[in-house]
């Protein structure tokens, strides 16, 4: 008859613990992959991670979701009596950061990733935009190629999003994310 010493009767016990051990990281593990999920969905990272790892999302194609920011410029001729056509105006889109670091401080204030779309122009009273609206939603995520402008001494300028695929990118409207209308919208500048 064979005996076992007291630390072979305890072996089964820490395989068991081990075991039970593993399974509680995976399931931790793939708990917060899905709440990673469900919080941004699409797989989109906030313009915050975008910054923090540009150098090797470079040239990848990637989802972007961030606050909208939607900038009208105007040329300011002073014209007498006012009118609309007096002065032209543009807009460029870009999503910003809302983190409370910013990777980029020597360049700008906030993180920001310019999308390369749409095109906007107009007069003093009205901007129209093609292929869609950037005054339309406040958050918006935006599956594109990622671009990176450089300083002469190697720093990161700017990061844009181009070759957009809007048919997979979404705008955030009552709460619920939607595809993006497409076609030509005409807003007031003011």
């Amino acid at each position: 008859m064979e005996t076992q010493t007291p630390l072979q009767a305890h072996a089964p016990g820490k395989r068991q613990l081990i075991i039970l051990l593993l399974v509680g990281l995976i399931v931790v593990g793939l708990a917060g992959l899905l709440a990673c999920l469900i919080m941004r969905p699409h797989g989109c990272s906030g313009v915050g991670d975008v910054w923090k790892n540009a150098r090797n999302l470079e040239g990848q194609r990637i989802c972007v979701e961030g606050k909208a920011s939607a900038y009208i410029s105007q040329s300011l001729q002073l014209c007498d009596p006012p009118r609309c056509d007096c002065n032209q105006s543009f807009a460029f889109l870009s999503l910003v950061s809302e983190d409370k670091i910013v990777r980029n401080p020597r360049v700008n204030i906030v993180d920001e990733v310019v999308i390369d779309k749409p095109s906007c122009s107009g007069d003093e009273c009205t901007i129209t935009c093609s292929p869609f609206n950037p005054f339309a939603a406040d958050r918006f995520q935006f599956f594109g190629r990622l671009s990176i402008d450089y300083l002469s001494d190697g720093r990161m300028a700017r990061l844009s999003l181009t070759d957009l695929d809007l048919s997979a990118s979404r705008q955030l409207v009552g709460g619920t994310w939607q595809p993006i209308p497409t076609g030509t919208f005409t807003n007031p500048t003011h």
